[in-house]
């Protein structure tokens, strides 16, 4: 995986992590709102029970009618009722613990209970003794058990009845207070599990992100770690690379932007390599043809041939500068070489003799199409796509003989004289030179220059040499001409002396003798023919 996506695939990680932590701590808030919500149910229940407890003990001392105390009797009871199906249906009930929730049914179950035994009839039938046409006048329960307790007027019965219905009354008042302390007791174990319950979203909300800082920074050590260890490798790599250990090969496991790098270090060492080797291999054959043979057009064909080597061509040409004007004359081509300038002149469909004619007939000025250009100026050039460079005019369809697809033209400079060109071509679509091929062909046309003017020096040392020699022997020759000794003179001396400054000279003579003591002396000067 890239390195991009693997830093947006983290952010995405972390920022939901947090999200969720986020959402953890919403929901420990919303739970302990629930919490205080049941929390307010159970203390309202706990009210209602006070009040029911209180309007059960009001019945004793009440003097109201009967259908009024049980309206507010069976009113209660139904809000107690309401109270009960609100606190077992709220959302935090069942997070209570399960002791409370066994409390809270025993609770409903008994309330219930209390309820059907002890209901508006049952009530309504205590009430009414109060009722009894024996008594002058409306009074309270507890008042009537106090004043008729004692009277002998007053059906033992009555009173009986009356007993029961006040202690019936009472201990449903008793109920009700253990019901109200079972509450309080609920209530407060509810408080405590809520705590407990809060204590532990707390620590889950702050442990959350706690736990996704610590593996978010051990994530960033390791993604920082690796990426260390990769710029390392790299770093060194290329310092052995620098160094000039082309055989180094760096590890390219992975998807990375690392493994990418590394791939293209890897290919870049292992081309140039190969290309060093080229070049050691080229110059041992230029060696090779050295020692062979000095012949400068030998060593040309030699040349054209290595700069087309590992390379996209298909022809190539060797112009060289001669004339006064410095025109560029073709001195040697190989392959399928097409000229890069119009050509008119050609026969439909031309043999590769027809061609190879024209280009040797056809004498480029300084500064004239392509080739000239590149003399004239000193710089190599490439065309990469001629069939879609709207610059040239020399253009041609894959259907035509001279049809070219690429060419490069590197000058043969030595200092600032340019000597010649050298000019690779393809007439191949789908082979077009690329920049690599190019800046190795401007490294070559330096060298072949060298190794060019060398050769042509030689050359010219080589014709000299020969033409000293044959001086020399034209003047042993020209030596062997003049006579060795000259007749004695009894009345005088005769002496003579030729010598040229360099090679033969114009400058002759001879003796003969003719008879009767006599000498024929002949003297030859030739003006300005000599051999300086």
């Amino acid at each position: 995986m890239k390195i991009r996506p693997k830093l947006i695939l983290a952010e995405i990680i972390i920022s939901l992590t947090l999200f969720l932590a986020i959402l953890a701590s919403i929901s420990s808030l919303v739970r302990f709102i629930e919490f205080e919500n049941l929390k307010i149910e159970t203390v309202k229940l706990q009210d209602t029970v006070s009040r029911m407890k209180y309007s059960v003990i009001d019945m004793l001392s009440s003097t109201e009618p009967t259908f009024y105390i049980t309206y507010k009797y069976r009113s209660q009871n139904n809000l107690i009722n309401q109270r009960l199906e609100e606190i077992t249906e709220d959302p935090f009930f069942k997070h209570l613990s399960k002791k409370s929730r066994i409390m809270f049914t025993a609770i409903d179950d008994n309330l219930r209970t209390s309820q059907t035994s002890f209901n508006t009839k049952v009530i309504t039938d205590y009430l009414n003794l109060r009722n009894n046409p024996d008594l002058d006048e409306f009074e309270s329960l507890l008042y009537l058990q106090t004043v008729l307790r004692g009277s002998d007027n007053i059906p033992r019965s009555f009173i009986s009845e009356l007993d029961y219905a006040v202690s019936e009354i009472s201990s449903r008042e008793t109920a009700f207070s253990n019901f109200e302390k079972l509450i309080e007791q609920t209530l407060a174990n509810m408080l405590q599990a809520a705590e407990d319950y809060s204590r532990r979203q707390i620590a889950l909300s702050i442990s959350i992100p706690a736990i996704v800082l610590i593996f978010a920074v051990f994530g960033i050590l390791l993604f920082t770690n690796n990426l260390s260890r990769k710029l390392v490798r790299l770093d060194k790599s290329l310092s052995d690379i620098v160094g000039g250990d082309f055989s180094v090969r760096i590890d390219t496991k992975g998807r990375d932007e690392f493994s990418s790098l590394a791939g293209s270090i890897n290919t870049f060492t292992k081309t140039l390599g190969a290309k060093l080797e080229s070049f050691r291999l080229i110059m041992h054959e230029i060696g090779q043809t050295l020692t062979g043979s000095m012949e400068s057009s030998q060593v040309e064909s030699t040349l054209l041939k290595l700069a087309m080597k590992d390379t996209a061509a298909d022809g190539a040409a060797l112009y060289k500068v001669g004339g006064d004007a410095g025109e560029l004359i073709l001195s040697v081509s190989t392959g399928k070489f097409r000229p890069p300038f119009i050509v008119s002149d050609l026969p439909d469909s031309p043999e590769e003799e027809d061609i190879n004619a024209i280009l040797r007939s056809r004498i480029i000025q300084p500064g004239k199409t392509i080739l000239g250009e590149s003399a004239i100026q000193g710089r190599a050039i490439i065309i990469r796509d001629i069939e879609n460079n709207n610059d040239i005019d020399w253009s041609r369809s894959e259907l035509d003989t001279l049809y070219l697809s690429s060419i490069i033209i590197v000058p043969l400079q030595i200092g600032s004289t340019v000597f010649g060109v050298i000019a690779i071509t393809s007439t191949e679509p789908e082979s077009l030179f690329s920049d690599l091929e190019f800046a190795n062909m401007q490294s070559f046309g330096e060298l072949a220059a060298i190794t060019l003017d060398n050769i042509y020096k030689y050359s010219d040392l080589l014709e000299a040499t020969q033409l000293d020699r044959e001086l020399g022997i034209a003047e042993e020759i020209q030596k062997d001409l003049l006579p060795k000794r000259l007749p004695r003179l009894s009345g005088g001396e005769v002496a003579i002396l030729s010598r040229s400054i360099k090679g033969l000279n114009g400058d002759y003579y001879d003796v003969f003798p003719i008879g009767d003591g006599k000498t024929l002396v002949t003297i030859c000067e030739v003006a300005g023919r000599g051999v300086p």
